[in-house]
């Protein structure tokens, strides 16, 4: 074959091998409102056009106009005929969210992964008349996250929300989250914050208490400043008694102008443009105007409230309140001078110290030195430490107490027979009893020691389904609280909490409870409390949904902590199989970053101090960064973590998938078949072309000259055998003899003279239509009618098709020249071979299994 035909067999292989990929791209749609999936195609004639919800059909366009659609979807049909087969989804809801499929022309074109959202468009804080702070918002989808806080910061042990989230009938959330006033709650700032699910909004709202007393008649000013972080804001005064609110006063930050609906309340315009918005109230009238001032900013994502409850007395209540504060201060000093026999009687009793496991303690003993002194430490009459003759005596002490004990020998002389103990161990704790004698007088004082050992990490971690919260190395043992978010009934958080003791006294705490509905749908908290209560430590876990990215694409891996901190370590650790590697650390007191995967992955060191510790992966693949990643973050007493399994892949439908290997597993056999059916036919072809070589015209008129039978005309001779090589045809294959197109001069001309001079037409024969060598020899395995052309249109051809019939046409064609030569040779032989010779010649050469071979490769 020629090097076109190699580079076409070539080229037709390579298209059979393309791989299948189908692009996916994520849409986020907004809630009620027309929202476009893209998907675009080649235009080339018809169009046929299906878009499928979840494998489900919802709307499909031919060219005949023949339609399933609804409402709510549509086409762009003007912009058909250009490639574009984008889909309008109208009046988004929540049943609109699910995967997408384009399929044009029966080829799958784009999968879209179409996501609802109703954003946060506002938030509201207040007190109801039990005293908890509310926090809400509404027509919210997915579900947002609540988070509170306040300024200062107090442990997360002490905010304890409880946050409800009802669906209404279009599936959008109500969010309502109550919090418990603190004890000195006018000392604190609370903040609550609602987060989208997807993390792209952020909506803040904060409330402060205060309270102010006043004399009747006497000018008031309500205290009101703006954060310094407000820029454009509007102000609203109002004022509410007996749950009766009404508006005193409005002011705009950009116009700089103010309405009021009280004549006897007003603004500083001095000092509104400080951001000091305090309310003047002139000559207030305690029975009108006693009762709570609220100080409303509102601002972009932000609403922040000041609650002044005031309490105007008139001139009878004055003189009231003169002698009740004459009472509260004789109890006061009542209660001070109880406390202070309380401290004497406590000198001359026990003394309590409290010793941290495995450190160093000191027990407290002094008497009034006067000469030589005798010391003995007793514990329960068991020897720990005794000093006489200026020195210390090891010979009485107990073994337990062995190289743990000594005095302050530099310091007695002055009194001071502390004793120190080395290395405290739990069964240190007890009564201890130091006697002390001199030439005075003997003197005994008692010491409680008492052993902690505290809490140094809490430990989190889901396995199948349940939760486990451990902690080791604790003395006492601790209590455990779990809780969740959103909040869950306490009845239904029901767990199994172990304590167990060491060999050295020390408790390891393990508390499990049972996973709430979906893995993901929940928050978990474990607290573990010391017996005092003076340490909660607190960790909480998060399983999120499975994330899904596409090779190349940028990937966000959300991680939101419920209570942002301002000391903190943020790390990503991700896990293969089980390899595990810290990718990420970040320190936010020395601001430090270590990034191992530098050019793969980054992160906003601002979100992070806000509690948004996101990960970005730039150019994820599937072998490098599938796996499960680990967001933790460390502070004071406290471990967040967020796990999230990421898969970053290719999607491709299970029927997308069984095409394509059925493509490979075709490419594979035909590319087999092909190299088989090459080399046979190759083999044979130079086999058939040894065994017959062409004769030259010398050599075939020697033998005519040579011979002397009568001759009879080869094709007359053809015409006689005609039947039998019939009989020896297959039954499944048929000759047709078409007369190929001869002209008159080629039917008229003579024969061609030899080199050798001499007329090679000795066989003679007269000119006819049945005497033309000119036949189309077709072999075909059907006996219908039609033309080979025709068959060949109607039978579709794959690539590897293309390339056999491509390599059969041109072996037929030299195999027809090899037949053309054997035909004249045969004519110059048959002057010298006898009529049975030649019958037997051509019906051998003519009927060989090689060439019928090659004639039926097609």
């Amino acid at each position: 074959m020629s090097r076109t035909h190699y580079g076409a067999c070539v080229v037709l292989w390579l298209f059979s091998l393309v791989e299948c990929k189908v692009p996916e791209v994520r849409v986020t749609c907004i809630f009620s409102e027309d929202c476009i999936l893209p998907c675009s195609f080649t235009a080339n004639g018809d169009v046929n056009i299906k878009w499928y919800q979840q494998d489900a059909l919802i709307l499909s366009l031919q060219q005949a106009e023949q339609r399933l659609s609804n409402d709510n979807v549509r086409l762009f049909s003007d912009n058909i005929s250009e490639g574009n087969a984008s889909l309008l989804v109208k009046q988004v809801d929540t049943r609109s969210k699910g995967r997408y499929k384009c399929v044009v022309n029966n080829v799958t074109q784009t999968y879209v992964l179409a996501t609802v959202e109703a954003p946060i468009r506002t938030i509201s804080i207040d007190t109801d008349p039990s005293g908890l702070i509310r926090c809400s918002t509404k027509d919210v989808y997915p579900a947002p996250v609540v988070q509170w806080s306040t300024a200062p910061s107090l442990p997360p042990a002490a905010l304890q929300p409880i946050t409800r989230m009802a669906s209404g009938g279009k599936g959008l959330f109500t969010v309502e989250s109550l919090l418990k006033q603190q004890n000195n709650s006018l000392d604190h700032i609370y903040v609550c914050s609602i987060t989208s699910k997807y993390g792209k909004q952020t909506w803040t709202a904060s409330l402060k208490l205060q309270e102010i007393t006043s004399s009747e008649g006497q000018d008031l000013i309500v205290p009101c400043r703006a954060p310094k972080n407000l820029q454009s804001f509007s102000l609203v005064w109002t004022f509410t008694t007996a749950n009766k609110t009404t508006d005193v006063l409005e002011y705009d930050s950009k116009t700089h102008k103010s309405s009021r609906s009280w004549d006897h309340a007003e603004l500083e315009e001095d000092n509104t443009l400080k951001g000091d918005l305090s309310l003047n109230l002139q000559k207030p009238v305690g029975s009108e105007h006693s009762g709570i001032y609220t100080c409303a900013f509102s601002a972009a994502k932000a609403r922040h409230l000041i609650q002044t409850r005031v309490d105007i007395t008139s001139s009878r209540q004055q003189k009231g309140f003169l002698k009740y504060n004459l009472w509260m201060l004789g109890i006061v000093a009542a209660l001070i001078a109880l406390l202070a026999i309380t401290l004497v009687i406590k000198r001359y009793r026990d003394a309590h110290v409290t010793c941290l496991f495995f450190e160093d303690c000191v027990l407290p003993c002094s008497f009034k030195p006067t000469g030589a002194v005798v010391i003995h430490w007793y514990k329960q009459q068991i020897p720990v430490h005794s000093y006489y003759y200026n020195k210390d005596q090891y010979g009485l002490q107990n073994k337990h107490f062995s190289g743990r004990t000594n005095l302050f020998n530099s310091q007695i002389a002055q009194g001071n027979a502390s004793l120190v103990l080395r290395k405290v161990k739990v069964q240190d704790q007890g009564r201890y009893k130091c006697y002390t004698s001199t030439r005075k007088g003997n003197q005994e004082t008692f010491v409680n020691l008492g052993v902690k050992a505290l809490i140094q990490f809490v430990k989190l971690e889901m396995v199948e389904e349940r939760v486990t919260c451990l902690s080791q190395n604790i003395y006492p043992a601790p209590e455990v609280t779990w809780a969740t978010d959103p909040p869950s009934d306490t009845r239904s958080l029901r767990n199994f909490t172990r304590k167990t003791p060491d060999s050295k006294g020390l408790f390891t705490v393990e508390s499990t409870i049972s996973v709430k509905g979906n893995i993901s749908d929940h928050t978990y908290f474990c607290s573990v409390v010391s017996a005092d209560g003076t340490q909660v430590w607190t960790a909480s876990l998060h399983h999120q949904d499975e994330l899904f990215g596409e090779e190349g694409s940028g990937l966000m891996i959300p991680c939101m902590i419920p209570q942002p901190r301002h000391n903190f370590t943020l790390t990503w650790t991700f896990i293969r199989t089980t390899e595990s590697i810290v990718i990420f650390t970040y320190d936010s007191r020395t601001r430090r970053i270590m990034n191992l995967w530098e050019s793969k992955a980054e992160l906003d060191v601002d979100q992070a101090h806000l509690g948004n510790g996101s990960l970005h992966l730039l150019n994820p693949d599937s072998l490098g960064h599938s796996g499960t990643y680990i967001c933790t973050f460390y502070g004071f007493q406290m471990r967040h973590q967020v796990q999230t399994h990421v898969n970053v892949t290719v999607r491709v439908t299970d029927d997308d998938d069984d095409d394509c290997r059925r493509s490979w597993w075709g490419t594979a056999v035909s590319v087999f078949i092909f190299l088989i059916t090459v080399s046979v036919a190759l083999s044979r072809c130079f086999r058939l072309r040894g065994e017959h070589p062409v004769r030259s015209h010398s050599d075939i008129n020697k033998r005519i000259r040579s011979g002397n039978k009568t001759e009879i005309p080869l094709f007359e001779r053809q015409r006689q055998d005609e039947a039998s090589h019939n009989g020896l045809e297959s039954v499944e294959t048929e000759i047709h003899r078409a007369p190929c197109s001869t002209t008159a001069f080629e039917a008229t001309k003579p024969f061609k003279q030899d080199p050798d001079g001499l007329n090679n037409g000795v066989l003679p024969h007269i000119q006819t239509e049945s005497s033309l060598i000119n036949t189309c020899m077709i072999i075909s395995g059907s006996s219908t009618s039609e033309t080979p052309e025709e068959r060949q249109e109607s039978r579709p051809q794959t690539p590897t098709g293309a390339l056999i019939t491509l390599f059969t046409s041109e072996m037929n064609t030299d195999a027809s020249d090899d037949k053309e030569n054997e035909r004249n040779g045969l004519k110059s032989e048959s002057h010298t071979a006898d009529g049975g010779e030649m019958e037997s010649t051509m019906t051998q050469r003519f009927t060989t299994p090689e060439l019928s071979q090659i004639n039926g490769f097609r």
